[in-house]
């Protein structure tokens, strides 16, 4: 502006000339002419409905944030034309609520939900479990010679020391039966168990049936052995010897000989052989073989020109009785003669039956 009488120009005649649109400053018209536009603090608005007590501050309007907490960490707290607004946020969310003892907590439909509940439990006869909400779970070791277990019958009583469940004394399974197994069960306590045909003496054994003996041996075992010349029926005591006749009698053997019987010349006399399993005497003068009693005396009572014993026979000088006419047989020797075959008879039917049974 201008002065026409001073022909001189200023900035301003009055202080609305200064005027700069900003209410955080004071606008003045000064002496020379010049304007001033110098920061306040007074109040003044923002513009913006979500703060409150806007004042100047450095030629600058500015106002205080509106707080929106609804102190929920599952919604989003916003502040729309002045007024709050809270937003659930998205469910299973993680969250907190400030207790560690109820596990990890997560967002529902704008709640904070506790999660699994801790389990303090340590496994610990020893121990005192317990859960804080700021540190979770603790343990405090209990009193020393609490009574502990350790689920093992095996090794005695056991006492807490110091927060661990101590071993007492180990049990002595040993019952002294050296026919017996023995060992310690954790939940059982000793245990034994029979050792299969041990024994200690011979009436320990079982019975070990007909012509058997049980008996413990040197190892401490039952065993058993065939009581010698035992039998239970006569086809047992067999000795494949057909000059013996077989019999069981009282669960023994016996083999007895046959009377004239032979396997060989040497079950015979120093004269005789073995014919057919029967001893034969050799022949005398010619004459026919007697069985058994080695006579030589011929069948027919005959002398060796044929004649017959009987005849009366004079000699050439007349005399009676003292001719060459043979003497007749005796009888002895023609009986010995029937046996003998008699005998020979029988031993074909047994060696007969023998072989049919052994069949």
């Amino acid at each position: 502006m201008c002065d026409v009488t001073s022909l001189t120009c200023a900035s301003c005649l009055e202080n609305s000339h200064c005027d700069d649109s900003n209410p955080c400053t004071d606008d003045a018209c000064g002496a020379d002419g010049s304007c001033t536009n110098t920061n306040n603090s007074a109040g003044c608005d923002d513009g913006d409905a979500c703060t409150e007590t806007d004042t100047c501050a450095e030629g600058t309007c500015a106002g205080t944030a509106i707080v929106c907490d609804d102190s929920n960490s599952c919604t989003a707290d916003s502040c729309a034309g002045g007024a709050c607004s809270f937003t659930a946020v998205e469910d299973d969310s993680a969250c907190a609520d400030d207790d560690l003892c109820n596990g990890d907590e997560t967002c529902q439909a704008g709640e904070c939900e506790a999660g699994k509940v801790l389990v303090c439990d340590d496994d610990n006869a020893c121990t005192d479990d317990a859960c804080d909400p700021t540190d979770g779970c603790t343990t405090t070791a209990v009193e020393d010679g609490t009574a502990c277990d350790d689920d093992s019958l095996c090794n005695g009583g056991e006492s807490c020391l110091a927060g661990v469940c101590e071993a007492g004394e180990s049990l002595a399974c040993d019952d002294g039966d050296p026919c017996t197994t023995d060992s310690c069960d954790a939940e059982a306590g000793c245990q034994s168990a029979a050792i299969e045909g041990c024994c200690v003496e011979d009436a320990d054994c079982p019975e070990a049936g007909e012509c058997m003996n049980a008996f413990c041996d040197e190892e401490g075992l039952c065993a058993t052995e065939a009581v010698a010349n035992c039998c239970v029926e006569d086809a047992d005591c067999d000795d494949t010897n057909a000059c013996t006749t077989d019999s069981c009698a009282r669960k023994q053997c016996a083999n007895d000989a046959i009377d004239g019987c032979c396997n060989s010349d040497d079950d015979c006399s120093d004269s005789a052989t073995c014919e057919e399993q029967l001893c034969v005497d050799a022949p005398v003068d010619g004459g026919e073989t007697d069985a058994a009693d080695g006579t030589g005396d011929d069948l027919a009572g005959t002398d060796d020109s044929g004649d017959t014993a009987g005849d009366t026979g004079s000699s050439e000088s007349g005399d009676s009785g003292s001719g060459c006419a043979a003497a007749p047989a005796p009888i002895p020797g023609a009986l010995a003669l029937f046996l003998g075959f008699l005998a020979l008879a029988f031993l074909r039917r047994k060696r007969a039956v023998s072989t049919n049974s052994n069949d």
